[in-house]
């Protein structure tokens, strides 16, 4: 399986710091689980907040607010159907990855000024990663963007 990428990280920090002040959350299937973000595969692939209250869309009243990995959302991505099943199987889900995880992301994300998350999905586990985008200080022709793994966080998935 392919990597998901998420540009707007903002976006996924403000789920983050949604579910990290709620006292309560959300079941995973019925488990409790804590604080965390939802990694879900149904109209696309998305992260969320499992926290009570939920955090609302401003574009969506009374629905949850999401972030649609890069070429996954039915909204924007003609091929999104396709794309989520490549990436992570054609099977809906929810994956509870917890706020540890984030934690360590986040810490890091805060000493780079450009960068994604990207989210490596095996049979056997999770991985969460920030990735730092660095820009080339010259401008040389089609010259690529160099990535670097900042941090990454395996969850093993049971």
């Amino acid at each position: 399986m392919r990597k998901l990428v998420f540009e707007d990280v903002e976006a996924i920090k403000e789920l983050y710091e949604h579910t990290k002040g709620c006292a309560k959350h959300k079941k995973t299937y019925g488990e409790l689980t804590g604080p965390g973000l939802w990694l879900v595969h149904d109209q696309g692939v998305y992260l969320m907040s499992n926290g009570i209250p939920h955090l609302e869309d401003p574009d969506r009243p009374k629905s949850s607010k999401i972030v649609q990995a890069k070429g996954c959302d039915p909204k924007k991505d003609d091929g999104w159907w396709e794309e989520s099943c490549q990436l992570v199987g054609g099977d809906d889900f929810v994956e509870h990855l917890p706020i540890s995880s984030w934690d360590r992301i986040f810490k890091l994300s805060e000493k780079c000024s450009n960068g994604r998350i990207e989210i490596e999905v095996t049979n056997k586990s999770i991985a969460v990663s920030f990735v730092e985008v660095r820009r080339p200080k010259k401008k040389k022709k089609k010259q690529p963007v160099r990535t670097a793994t900042v941090m990454s966080d395996d969850i093993d998935i049971d």
